[in-house]
């Protein structure tokens, strides 16, 4: 069987989920870390990965630049970071798992979704949320007609989030990034609300 060959372009933070979850892919056999990407040479897993026969590189764009045979990216680096590098991934044909917010403008939300067609590949964002057991059971009621008409869904968020959360990255807690609102701490319930009120293609492809 031929492994897939991904590379993974944010290792700290969230982005350690991804390197589990693809280490887990490569101990069955079904895909090749090939590479990764994080600009602090002490980052999580950095070690581990290179020991695994990875090249490391300092940022996601010069790990496109540098893998040809790249097939797959999962790009969990800064928000305002995203686009430009599932830009540069999808305009060589290379298929992206994408961390949410996928993108910080409706412009590049569409530019992204334009090279999708272009390339015949995809860009899947990381609303993992939408896929919990209690959420698909309470969309199936909805569809069923069990709950009634939907008048409105009201989105709340009680996280409590420590120091620590805000102190782990310079973007952490900011209002804007690069001039573009973040929506950081609303992205979740922005796309479950949507999911819950309309269709899952939507959010999932195109949020």
């Amino acid at each position: 069987m031929n492994r897939v060959r991904i590379g993974l372009a944010g290792i700290g933070g969230f982005g350690a989920t991804h390197v589990a979850a693809a280490s887990r892919l490569a101990d069955e056999s079904l895909v090749r870390i090939i590479a990764f990407a994080d600009p602090r040479t002490d980052a999580p897993d950095a070690a581990r990965l290179t020991q695994a026969g990875a090249r490391g590189y300092h940022d996601g764009m010069a790990l496109i630049e540098g893998e040809p045979d790249l097939q797959l990216l999962c790009v969990a680096s800064p928000p305002h970071t995203h686009f430009a590098i599932a830009e540069a991934a999808l305009s060589r044909g290379i298929h992206v798992l994408l961390e949410k917010p996928p993108c910080l403008r409706i412009q590049e939300l569409r530019r992204l979704i334009a090279l999708e067609a272009e390339n015949d590949c995809f860009c899947a964002v990381g609303f993992h949320d939408v896929a919990r057991p209690q959420i698909i059971t309470l969309k199936r009621l909805l569809c069923e007609g069990a709950l009634g008409r939907i008048r409105a869904v009201h989105a709340h968020a009680r996280w409590i989030r420590t120091d620590r959360y805000y102190e782990r990255a310079d973007w952490s807690g900011r209002v804007e990034v690069d001039g573009a609102l973040t929506l950081v701490q609303a992205r979740r319930a922005i796309a479950m609300a949507l999911g819950l009120g309309g269709s899952w293609l939507a959010v999932g492809r195109h949020l």
